[in-house]
C-alpha cells in the first residue's frame, strides 16, 4: 500500500549532461516517466513566438527509423499512454506504462527527442494543425480573456505572448529555426528525466544512460528577465450573450518567501466551493454560474486570477463583490475555523496525490524546476501548518492592498459599462 512516509528520490547527472530523478515505489504496479525540459514560450522572441509548442508537436512526426504511424502504433502496442504539453517555462513529455515496457518506452522517447527528422513536408502539415488550434482558441471566450489578461499584465514581455503563438508568427517559422531551437534548448541539463513507480534503481539508471547516450551535452544559456506588472482595463467586444471576465493581481513566484500563504489566500478567496467568492457571488447573490480563483506562479513572479462568466448587467455588482471580498481579507485575518479548515484541506488533497505515480513524478520534477532539490511533502505541509492568521492577512495585503488590478472582459461590452467597471476596480 502507498505510504505517507516518502523516501527521497535519487538525483543524478547523466553522462550526457541531462538530469535524472528516480523514485522506486515498492507498492506501485506501473511506472510514470516525465521528460521535463526547461524551455517554453517564455524563452521565445516575438519572431519565434509559438516555436516551443510547435516543436513539441513535431517530435511526434517521425525519425529516420520510425515514421509517424509506426511511432504511434509502437506506443499503443506497449499499452501505455503518452502525452505532451508546453507552458511558458517548460515543455513536458509524459509516459505511463508497465515496468516491463520501461526500457522500450525510454528508447522511443529518446528517439523522438533526439532524432526527430523535423521534415519540411510534415512541418507544413503540422503548422496547419497548430493553426487550427489557434483558431479554436480564438473562438473560445475563456481562452481570449486569459490571453488579454496576460498581455495586459506583462506587456511586451514573453509572458504576455500566447504559448501557441499567432498565425503570423507561426507562418514565419521554418525547419532551420526548429532545428536551431532544438539544438539550443533540447540539450544538457535543460532536461530532467523524472521516473517514479515499480522500478529497480540500478537497472533503470543503466536504461536511461543507454537511451539518452546521444543527448546533446551543451544547452544555450538560460536568459529570463523578470517582467513588470501593468494593471489596467482591456476589453474585446464579441457578440456573446454573456461577458467572460478575468481580474488579476501580481502574485508571488513559486519560490517566494511564504508563498504558501498566497496558496491559502487563493483557497479561501475563490479556489473552492466553500470559498468567499463562490459563496458570495454565486450562492448568496446568484450573480454567476461560474466563478473561481487561481494562483499561477512562475519561477520569478506570478498572477492570482479570478474568472467569472455573467450577463452584462451583473458585471459591475459582481466586480464590486470581488473587490469587497479581497479587501475584507486585507482588513481582517481569517477566523480560526477557516484557518484550521484550509490546513485540513491541504493535508487531505496533498496526501491523496501520493497514491499516484504520475503525481509523485511531477512533484519530483517541480521541485527540481523551482527549488533545485527534492521538497518532501512533509516539509510543504509543515510550512502550511506553521502559518498564522496574521501570515495569511499579510499575504492578502501584499496581493490586494495596493489595488493594482488587471480587468479583462470579452463579450457585449459598451463604453459606458467598461468605464463603470474600470471605476469599480480602481
Amino acid at each position: 500500500m502507498p505510504t505517507f512516509d516518502e523516501s527521497a528520490p535519487l538525483y543524478q547527472r547523466l553522462t550526457s549532461g541531462a538530469q535524472l530523478a528516480l523514485l522506486p515505489l515498492p507498492w506501485a504496479r506501473t511506472v510514470s516517466v516525465g521528460a521535463w525540459l526547461r524551455t517554453g514560450s517564455r524563452d521565445e522572441d516575438p519572431a519565434r513566438n509559438g516555436i516551443a509548442h510547435l516543436l513539441e508537436h513535431m517530435v511526434f512526426k517521425g525519425t529516420a527509423a520510425w515514421d509517424t504511424y509506426a511511432l504511434a502504433r509502437e506506443f499503443e502496442t506497449l499499452g501505455g499512454t503518452m502525452d505532451a504539453y508546453t507552458t511558458p517555462e517548460s515543455t513536458v513529455f509524459t509516459l505511463h506504462l508497465l515496468p516491463e515496457h520501461l526500457r522500450r518506452g525510454l528508447d522511443l522517447l529518446a528517439e523522438m527527442l533526439i532524432r526527430a527528422e523535423l521534415d519540411a513536408e510534415h512541418l507544413a502539415l503540422e503548422k496547419q494543425v497548430v493553426g487550427e488550434e489557434i483558431e479554436e482558441s480564438e473562438d473560445s471566450p475563456s481562452d481570449i480573456v486569459a490571453e488579454l489578461t496576460s498581455t495586459q499584465a506583462w506587456g511586451e514581455h514573453a509572458l504576455g505572448r500566447p504559448v501557441l503563438g499567432t498565425a503570423a508568427s507561426l507562418a514565419g517559422i521554418d525547419r532551420d529555426m526548429l532545428v536551431a531551437w532544438r539544438g539550443a534548448q533540447y540539450a544538457g541539463d535543460r532536461l530532467l528525466l523524472a521516473i517514479a513507480g515499480a522500478v529497480e534503481a540500478d537497472a533503470t539508471v543503466a536504461s536511461v544512460e543507454a537511451a539518452f547516450a546521444d543527448w546533446s551535452p551543451q544547452a544555450a544559456p538560460l536568459d529570463r528577465p523578470t517582467p513588470t506588472f501593468s494593471p489596467g482595463l482591456v476589453v474585446r467586444r464579441e457578440p456573446n450573450d454573456q461577458v467572460y471576465l478575468c481580474v488579476a493581481v501580481e502574485a508571488p513566484s513559486a519560490v517566494a518567501p511564504k508563498h504558501h500563504a498566497a496558496w491559502v489566500v487563493d483557497m479561501l478567496l475563490g479556489a473552492t466551493m466553500s470559498s468567499r467568492l463562490f459563496q458570495g457571488v454565486r450562492e448568496r447573490r446568484g450573480l454567476a454560474y461560474q466563478i473561481s480563483s487561481t494562483w499561477q506562479p512562475q519561477a520569478d513572479t506570478g498572477l492570482l486570477t479570478i474568472d467569472a462568466v455573467t450577463t452584462p448587467g451583473k458585471v459591475a455588482e459582481l466586480l464590486t463583490v470581488v473587490r469587497a471580498e479581497a479587501e475584507a481579507m486585507v482588513a481582517e485575518p481569517p477566523s480560526a475555523v477557516d484557518l484550521a479548515w484550509v490546513k485540513d484541506y491541504a493535508r487531505t488533497t496533498l496526501r491523496l496525490g501520493t497514491d499516484s505515480t504520475t503525481a509523485r513524478m511531477a512533484r519530483m520534477a517541480r521541485g527540481w524546476f523551482y527549488d533545485g532539490r527534492w521538497v518532501p511533502l512533509t516539509e510543504t505541509l509543515d510550512k502550511i501548518e506553521a502559518l498564522t492568521a496574521e501570515d495569511v492577512q499579510q499575504a492578502a495585503a501584499r496581493l490586494f492592498g495596493a489595488a493594482r488590478w488587471v480587468t479583462a472582459a470579452v463579450g457585449p461590452v459598451t463604453e459606458r459599462r467598461a468605464a463603470r467597471w474600470a471605476e469599480v476596480m480602481g
